[in-house]
């Protein structure tokens, strides 16, 4: 999910995840890949407990950025966690200190919270990139730090803006859907 803030945040970051009502997280994760030119490297980087990777791909693209057109490689990793916050632990975020929060269900609503804040041993942006994260939770948005539109939240903010701030919050605050009633 996003959760996704990757290698650098130059590394122009998208995100499109679903978080299931039982906390578990599936989706998929792209990045520029840089020097990860295999599925092998690809999967140390999202190698963690409680976290399958189902499939890897790369693709070649161009990437505008400041005025100019980049080739690069993309990666997209199709991946699965049985808990949301098992996606913190992952390699790849680990230069960024991602950490990946959900809340306990209070009044019938729930806060799904992640945030980044080391930058000291992040590459520099060199170009600068929007980094888009996309998740679709389990219930209503009732109020978000992001763009929301029924039960969709998307996270948009570029390298620059990271790089100005101390710390990169995203947050969700959803309706706990209803249990089915058992007969």
């Amino acid at each position: 999910m996003a959760f996704v803030l990757a290698l650098s945040l130059s590394a122009c970051v998208e995100t499109e995840m679903t978080l299931a009502p039982d906390d578990s997280v599936s989706g998929t994760l792209t990045w520029d890949a840089g020097p990860v030119d295999t599925e092998e490297k690809a999967r140390k980087l999202l190698t963690a407990d409680g976290v399958t990777v189902k499939k890897i791909e790369f693709k070649d693209a161009e990437r505008t950025a400041g005025g100019k057109t980049k080739k690069v490689r993309r990666a997209t990793a199709h991946i699965a966690a049985k808990k949301v916050g098992q996606l913190a632990a992952l390699p790849l975020f680990a230069p960024l200190s991602v950490q990946i929060a959900l809340g306990e269900p209070a009044d019938g609503k729930r806060t799904l919270t992640v945030s980044a804040a080391d930058k000291t041993s992040a590459t520099n942006a060199t170009d600068p990139t929007d980094n888009v994260i996309r998740v679709t939770l389990p219930g209503a948005v009732s109020d978000t730090s992001a763009k929301a539109e029924g039960k969709a939240v998307t996270w948009k903010f570029s390298s620059e803006e990271y790089f100005a701030k101390d710390k990169v919050e995203m947050r969700a605050t959803y309706a706990v859907p209803e249990k089915p009633a058992t007969e």
